[in-house]
């Protein structure tokens, strides 16, 4: 989400959704009480999809990333609250 903040293109940052395989986990760009348990069952896929939405259009894209390794996780987890 801070990523999403640092672009100039315009986006209405009070009115952003993303889902983590399918399970909702932010709504209308605030935390969404999801269920924890689910999403981490998702992390053994083969392939884990981050959808995010910004309700401005039909316009979709895709991007791929591979960085998974132990400390990508390690360092990027202290931001989870």
């Amino acid at each position: 989400i801070i990523t999403i903040g640092a672009t100039d293109a315009y986006i209405d940052v009070s009115n952003v959704y993303i889902e983590m395989n399918f399970i909702l986990i932010v709504h209308q760009s605030l935390a969404f009480d999801f269920d924890l348990a689910a999403v981490l069952a998702t992390l053994h896929d083969q392939q884990i999809i981050i959808d995010v939405d910004f309700l401005l259009g039909s316009a979709c894209c895709q991007e791929w990333g591979c960085d998974l390794t132990y400390n990508y996780f390690n360092i990027n987890s202290s931001y989870h609250t």
